[in-house]
């Protein structure tokens, strides 16, 4: 629709806003437009007749403008909200955001109200701008990413079983461990250092074992391969074609891979290819070193440090004893 809009804007004397109907029902109408001259990316939702036009409570970020709307072309004009693309806004992560807000109104639950679910919908790429920004993941980012789903792919998913195990990874930005299973957590660190002699611990309570009957550091080292090894898209494709047969796990996967930053949209970004090097395991217990909450002075907080692997060797377990804890492979709903 979008390439069908942009060929019609070609032709249209500007400024106009070409659109078209996407969905029509008694509850949903949503328009795609494109504008001239530019060509910029909007979404217009047919609003409840009851709505105000206020639209001070939803969602506002720089790569995108809210407002309202109205449309005359019907006999009783109808009010739209307009979610329409920001300056600074990758034309392909727009149509992206456009596809997911549209397929929530769409596929709304009953009783879910229209400003509610776009509400919900746009306050999460608020979320995703904020914490990843416009340009993709960072370098860094990439290889954390690659290196918790190479660890969930070739570990977890086959001892856990799929959902238990999708539902283990913990990306909210408040969780204090990457995956964990009931008592049992596991932190995954990713290097492509040539010698990975040391780990970054992003506060004091990422390595604190308070409430777990078990926490271990998982240190995963690749090798950056130009033209080679395995991409992160390729990582996600793989994760899809498992996950084809169950789609309730299918879907969490996808919220959770959009809660890490990564959308479709961007994985031309992501070229670089990783080659697995090795895995190592460390038990995290008292005398690990770390810095904990109870360790700083009144006042210091946000704590960031690196612990030296070389003086976690006496804490070194093997990874078959570490995935013990967590039980076998269950069946996904």
């Amino acid at each position: 629709m979008w390439h069908e809009l942009d060929r019609e804007a070609s032709a249209a004397a500007g400024p106009a806003l070409v659109r078209r109907l996407v969905e029509a029902g008694a509850e949903a109408e949503l328009h795609l437009a494109v504008g001239v001259p530019g060509g910029r990316r909007y979404l217009m939702v047919r609003m409840p007749d009851d709505w105000d036009g206020d639209t001070a409570g939803f969602p506002r970020w720089r790569g995108a403008r809210i407002g309202p709307f109205q449309g005359s072309e019907r006999p009783s004009p109808h009010q739209f909200l307009v979610v329409e693309q920001g300056e600074d806004s990758p034309r392909e992560v727009f149509e992206v955001l456009v596809a997911d807000v549209a397929d929530a109104v769409i596929n709304r639950g009953t009783g879910e109200g229209v400003p509610t679910v776009i509400t919900g919908r746009l306050d999460r790429w608020k979320t995703f701008f904020e914490v990843r920004g416009l340009v993709g993941l960072s370098p860094e980012s990439q290889q954390g990413l690659f290196g918790e789903l190479w660890f969930l792919r070739e570990h977890l998913l086959p001892k856990a079983g799929p959902f238990s195990a999708v539902s283990a990874w913990d990306v909210s930005h408040r969780a204090l461990h990457d995956f964990q299973f009931s008592r049992h957590a596991f932190e995954v660190k990713t290097s492509a250092a040539k010698q990975h002699q040391r780990v970054h611990i992003a506060s004091e309570r990422q390595l604190d074992t308070t409430g777990l009957d078990s926490l271990h550091l998982v240190v995963i080292s690749l090798s950056i391969v130009q033209g080679g090894g395995e991409t992160l898209p390729e990582m996600v494709a793989s994760f899809r074609a498992l996950l084809s047969g169950i789609p309730p796990t299918g879907r969490l996967f996808e919220d959770k891979l959009f809660d890490e930053g990564y959308t479709d949209a961007q994985a031309d970004l992501y070229r670089s290819g990783y080659a697995f090097r090795n895995v190592r395991v460390y038990k995290v217990s008292p005398d690990f070193p770390r810095i904990l909450e109870g360790d700083l002075k009144p006042g210091v907080g946000d704590v960031s440090y690196s612990v030296m692997l070389s003086t976690c060797e006496p804490f070194r377990s093997k990874l078959e004893e570490a995935l013990g804890v967590i039980g076998s492979a269950g069946p996904s709903p």
